[in-house]
């Protein structure tokens, strides 16, 4: 699951939706949000929406395009806010010398006041520096006997900046940049980082990761930061999920049990796709399933403890038209809840969205009977895992609760599906030999649909 240790939910861009989406953000896989405030109103609504949702926490200070209208009785009410349980730092707190909304001097003055309160009431500090790096450093040198830890939040500087905050224990936290296609510094921060000093957010509504540039943001792209810190590293996102979700907690002192019945994955982002996990049943067991190894991709655990029902899944895709495509593809047969599927593929289209199926081929076999005229107008590709170019060796690989009858329903499903679906492809895994894919992909002609070669490895693309 994912950390967002920096995003804005009370931000008045989310006055429209904040209840469904913030609900919804357990089933995106987001495990805990971290919301700071920017001014005293936003401070104090941060608290409430803490005191609402269990995963959601508080931040409370004022931000230096504010400290001009923050009065000295100001400091006395943010320490009273500090004082409830859900509030785990001061922030977002700091200096902005490129806008100037406020006066330099005035700015550094209530960044130090806010210090000496976080100094005072024993909590981490989230930073926004932003073309300000030698006062912000020489402020925290000077006051850092008043620092119980901190965040340099969507840092923006130098790595040898990097080096000297982290030198006073301080954590760098990543956002969207990193994931621009302009971005130099970023990059350089994700990958000289260390990872025990590394968080990730998405400053929600702002800072929208590519390729979602000009959307609003919220926390539940986080993961495609996570993702593009990994392919940074050379890492499983999975691992910069887990990695920085235990920093967070270490830095809040969050004692966090995982209720495993509120956080299932029912819907997850890779890349500029959006994928549904509406099942964990499946008719094959087969050799090179992914869910062999690993409880996810992407860094989503998607071992579901229930299914969604069709209406959870709709809201959470809210706008699929700004997908490239919504996929059926989790940690089982999709086709299973053929249902739900189309009733999910039916809102898409009328959004104007695209609908994949990822699926093993045995529908018909499954549901007793011909399906495939229900995706009329509904899918437009259907992605099928052939996997071998015979029957005994299908049953080999993947060991289908059918037999090798399994094999045969799986080429008539094709057939069928070219009646009803734009796009039909046939796809194997690169484990299979030469000879035996030079087979698949004549016995895909000869049907008259398309074919593809999938990777086989860690970062499957499961597609």
């Amino acid at each position: 699951m994912f950390f967002d240790s920096h995003a804005h939910l009370d931000d008045n861009q989310f006055d429209g939706d904040r209840d469904r989406l913030i609900r919804g953000l357990t089933n995106r896989g987001i495990g805990l949000v971290v919301n700071p405030g920017a001014d005293m109103a936003s401070s104090r609504f941060a608290v409430k929406i803490a005191e609402k949702y269990p995963h959601i926490y508080a931040a409370v200070g004022v931000h230096p395009h504010d400290a001009d209208s923050m009065g000295d009785r100001d400091i006395y009410e943010l320490e009273k806010l500090a004082a409830h349980e859900k509030v785990v730092a001061i922030g977002e707190i700091g200096l902005d010398y490129y806008y100037d909304n406020s006066k330099r001097d005035i700015q550094r003055i209530r960044f130090i006041q806010q210090i000496e309160l976080a100094g005072h009431v024993g909590l981490p500090i989230i930073v926004h520096n932003r073309d300000a790096h030698a006062d912000t450093l020489d402020i925290i040198r000077k006051n850092i006997d008043n620092i119980s830890g901190g965040i340099m939040h969507c840092f923006s500087g130098s790595v040898e900046l990097m080096r000297e905050f982290i030198d006073m224990g301080f954590y760098i936290s990543l956002g969207g940049p990193v994931t621009f296609k302009n971005a130099k510094r970023p990059i350089d921060i994700a990958r000289e980082v260390p990872l025990e000093r590394l968080l990730i957010e998405t400053d929600s509504p702002y800072l929208t990761p590519h390729p979602f540039r000009g959307r609003r943001n919220d926390p539940g792209y986080v993961s495609l930061i996570a993702q593009k810190i990994a392919q940074i590293r050379g890492m499983r996102a999975e691992e910069v999920a887990d990695i920085t979700f235990r920093n967070a907690l270490k830095l809040f002192n969050i004692e966090y049990e995982r209720d495993v019945n509120a956080m299932d994955t029912f819907v997850y982002a890779l890349g500029d796709a959006l994928y549904i996990n509406l099942t964990n049943k499946c008719t094959n067991s087969c050799n090179f399933c992914i869910r062999n190894e690993n409880t996810g991709v992407g860094g989503y655990n998607l071992w579901l403890n229930r299914e969604p029902t069709s209406k959870e899944v709709i809201d959470l895709i809210g706008d699929a038209s700004q997908y490239s495509e919504i996929i059926f593809c989790g940690y089982g047969e999709p086709t299973i809840k053929l249902d739900e599927l189309l009733e999910i593929a039916r809102s898409v289209k009328a959004q104007g969205g695209k609908v994949r199926i990822n699926t093993n081929g045995q529908a018909n076999l499954y549901h007793g009977k011909n399906i495939t005229p229900r995706f009329e107008g509904l899918i437009d590709t259907v992605s099928i895992s052939l996997n071998a170019p015979t029957a005994y060796e299908y049953q080999q690989i993947c060991k289908s609760d059918y037999g090798e009858d399994a094999f045969h329903g799986l080429l008539e499903f094709a057939s069928e599906c070219k009646k009803y679906v734009p796009n039909v492809v046939f796809t194997v895994v690169d484990v299979l030999s030469p000879d035996k894919i030079e087979a698949s992909r004549r016995l895909a002609e000869e049907l008259g649909v398309q074919f593809r070669v999938r990777t086989f490895i860690e970062k499957q693309d499961l597609a």
